[in-house]
């Protein structure tokens, strides 16, 4: 079977000429109905390296859950070029050192916690808090925390993010959200179903 190198893994792999792609691995276990294992690994034959690592536990205990996660990349090396002047290439970071000028960093290197009581449709209060840190820059990168109360009719939900990305990337906000819950009918707010925390 053929495949494009876009669908075969996450990272571009294709930056000098090689024999072999790399040797991707996916393993995923639920070793009962509370508890989920995932890892998903990306080697590099011709540099000899480990090019992506993502490893994620989640556990559910009663109505509690508690997950955690790691994501480990390194950049195959590609060009990036300033966006406000695209005469301009960016050089690559220095590990460790926060405000730097804008530069493409080599390695990515992350750690996500979330801790969650209840569920979308239990009925009362449910609540859930993630946090993500940059390991490479010392960084809290992301964190958000919801809440959300449910009768028999109806639900209401809220949530904060905060998002730190750095000078780099220049993003630095914070967001709020919410959403209204008609039972068998839909939902009103700006708080989509694919960014809800639990």
């Amino acid at each position: 079977m053929l495949t494009t190198t876009a669908s075969f893994t996450g990272i571009a792999f294709v930056t000098d000429p090689r024999r072999f792609s790399p040797v991707v691995s996916r393993l995923r276990v639920r070793t009962s109905s509370n508890s989920d294992l995932e890892w998903q690994l990306d080697y590099d034959t011709k540099k000899g390296r480990i090019n992506a690592s993502t490893l994620y536990a989640g556990f559910h205990i009663g109505d509690f859950v508690i997950g955690a996660s790691h994501a480990y990349l390194q950049v195959p090396g590609e060009v990036v070029t300033d966006p406000n002047n695209p005469a301009v290439t960016l050089p690559i970071c220095q590990p460790h050192i926060f405000n730097q000028p804008a530069c493409v960093p080599p390695l990515f290197d992350q750690i996500r916690a979330q801790l969650g009581y209840g569920s979308p449709t239990k009925r009362g209060w449910s609540a859930a808090a993630n946090v993500g840190v940059d390991r490479e820059f010392n960084l809290l990168q992301y964190s958000a925390a919801q809440t959300s109360y449910n009768w028999d009719c109806c639900g209401i939900s809220f949530e904060y993010r905060r998002f730190s990305l750095g000078p780099s990337v220049n993003r630095n906000e914070n967001q709020y959200r919410f959403a209204f819950t008609l039972a068998n009918i839909g939902s009103f707010g700006n708080l989509k179903r694919q960014e809800r925390l639990f």
